[in-house]
Formats: C-alpha cells, structure tokens, sequence
C-alpha cells in the first residue's frame, strides 16, 4: 500500500505555555501541501524501515530508522507491524512535519480513531487529518477547517533545527509571543539558537521587499500567496547564483546562495483534504533526487 504523506505548514503558531509534565499547550493553523513524502506500507512480522532521498535537499542521515521513527511509533500504537519504505521529500528538522506526516499517514491507512495520534505530538494529530487545520492544547484538539487555496514559497537553508531545543530557548526567553496575523511564537527562539536564520530572513527581505516568517519550530522559511498567483521564484531569478532548477507540475525548487549560504527555494501549493489524505498516494511529478548545485 502506498501512502501520501503530505508535509504540514503553520500558518499560525502560538504557545500558550509550559505544563507541569514539561509539554506546551499550543494553538495552531496549519495547512498540508503538495511537497510530500511517500510511505510503502507492507505487512510483515517485525516492523523495519528502509529510506529514499526523493529531493535533493533531504538528508537521511538525521532521520532515525530505529523504533524512534514516528511512522514506526505509529504502528507500534495501534498494535501493528510492517516495512516501512519511505521516500522522503520534505525537509528534514525543517518545521514541516516530516516524522509527523509519515506517521499521520501510517494512522489514516488503519483508520485509526482521529485521537491516536495526540498520543505521539501535536503535530501528528495535524497530519492526521491533513487539509486546512487547527489543532489545540497538546493536539488533544483537532478540527478540520474550510480548504485554504494558496501558494507558498519555502527557503530551506542546509541546516535544521531540533523542535525540543527552540521550546526550551522559548522558555529560556520568558515566553515571547508574535503579534503578526501570520504569527510563530517560536520564530525568535529558533534564531536565538540559531542565528543564520535571522540573517536569511533579513537576506530575504531585502531581495524581494517581504518578510518570510518561520514555518513550524524551523528551519524552513515561508511566505504566502493568493491562489493563481506566482511565489517569488522570478524575483530570486533576477539576483545572482540561481544554479539549478528542478521540475515539477506541483513542487518546483532552485538552488542558490542566500546570505552567504545554499539554500532550496521551494514552490509549491495548498492541497484540499480530499487530496491531503487520500488512502493511497495521488500522482504528481516531483523533484528527482539526482538533481545537484
């Protein structure tokens, strides 16, 4: 069985504080793109998993394959076992969801109960349900929201960021909270940690007269545009070392420098529930991982 794992994007982030348990209450919009990865699902006695690179910016060797894996976390919650082959396109420690999305992915094709998956993170109780979302507390919370009909361009620098260690700076900061109306509570805590986003952000701004803001705990970065509009491929063409472009009818990516560093811009679009969670993978060209700068 082959499964659509499609990455999740926040449009809306806030931290409503620290438990006593040490999690955070989070309210959270977000919604699931095209950019997704696929999970062949197969049944077998022992659960194993196998990994693909299927886009040029995805490095495996920061996603575990032991039983840390959410995807294998997932089936082990519903008292299932089975090889995981995952062809992994979306970022690494980006902020996209990609443990969470294979493991919402895995809980869907079982049709499990729409709260298991608060039992592994909020954010996997988000691709859970997949589409247009809002998700509460510590994902305890969910509820599916009218179909948000965007494109999105995503800067994915060569680093990520590790989710836990952003919340601990958030609390290490006094809890700062964003006022924007596209809002991450969380953005100034991942540039605490880790400064180059805050000079690809300023980097970004000043090429293209936008700010990005941070997608889930980072590293990718985001801006948003109505649908049938174009991202902001064209205005990064203009400037300087624009290396390689990769295809595609629903993702296309290019390689260049930003501040000093390669990054990934990414353009891709908003997908409806319908096609968000599919019971099996909907078919769209997607970037070929042999692609290099």
């Amino acid at each position: 069985m082959r499964l659509v794992a499609p990455a999740k994007l926040t449009r809306t982030l806030r931290v409503l504080g620290r438990r006593a348990d040490g999690l955070h209450e989070v309210e959270i919009e977000a919604v699931h793109l095209a950019l997704a990865d696929t999970v062949d699902l197969a049944p077998a006695p022992a659960t194993t998993i196998d990994l693909v690179a299927g886009a040029p910016w995805v490095d495996l060797a920061r996603v575990p394959t032991d039983a840390t894996n959410l995807a294998w976390r997932a089936l082990e919650l519903i008292g299932e076992t089975g090889t995981l082959a995952i062809t992994k396109r979306i970022p690494v420690e980006g902020g996209l969801g990609g443990g969470s999305a294979d493991a919402g992915a895995v809980l869907r094709a079982f049709g499990a109960p729409l709260a298991t998956g608060r039992h592994l993170g909020a954010d996997v109780a988000l691709c859970q349900l997949a589409g247009h979302v809002d998700a509460r507390g510590i994902g305890e919370q969910v509820m599916a929201l009218d179909d948000l009909d965007a494109v999105v361009t995503l800067i994915v620098p060569p680093f990520g960021v590790a989710t836990g260690s952003v919340y601990r700076a958030w609390d290490a900061l006094g809890g700062p909270h964003d006022d924007d109306e596209v809002a991450n509570d969380l953005e100034a805590a991942a540039c605490a940690i880790e400064p180059r986003l805050g000079a690809l952000i300023a980097a970004a701004e000043r090429r293209t007269g936008r700010r990005p803001r941070l997608a889930g705990s980072g590293s990718t970065l985001a801006w948003w545009h109505s649908a049938g509009t174009l991202g902001l491929g064209d205005e990064f063409a203009r400037g300087p070392a624009a290396h390689v472009t990769v295809g595609g009818d629903d993702v296309r990516a290019t390689r260049l420098m930003l501040a000093d560093l390669p990054v990934w811009l990414i353009e891709t679009r908003t997908l409806p529930r319908a096609l968000a969670s599919p019971a099996t993978e909907v078919s769209s060209e997607t970037p070929s991982a042999g692609e290099s700068a």
